[in-house]
């Protein structure tokens, strides 16, 4: 799993995945990657540096996808179409969550399917 994830982040500039964990933090022409030390020093990254560095992380990887893969752009408009839809026709917040959650499982699924 790990190194399918670092495949997908280096699609665009290939390196080798021995040498960037051998390097640690280098300098690369690569968006995804962060020069800022604290994103990989695990005493400096808790709390909600933590999660402004996932959420920026996760937020890279849905652009990439959206970029890359043909499907992901309609499925995900049409899950923010159906978002409002399944508040709408769902008569329980157990079926919106069951609607929202058949969308989700499609988007990650899609990612699973990637070809990358």
């Amino acid at each position: 799993m790990i190194l399918v994830v670092a495949f997908d982040c280096f699609r665009e500039n290939p390196v080798s995945i021995l040498a960037v964990f051998q390097q640690g933090n280098s300098v690369s022409n690569n968006p995804l990657e962060q020069n800022d030390p604290a994103v990989f020093d695990r005493g400096a990254n808790t709390g909600f540096t933590h999660f402004k560095h996932a959420t920026g992380f996760s937020m890279s990887g849905l652009n990439m996808a959206y970029r890359n893969e043909v499907a992901f752009g309609p499925e995900l408009g049409l899950l923010v179409i159906g978002i409002p839809l399944a508040t709408w026709l769902g008569s329980s917040p157990l079926e919106w969550a069951a609607l929202i959650g058949a969308g989700l499982i499609v988007l990650i699924v899609e990612r699973l399917n990637a070809d990358g």
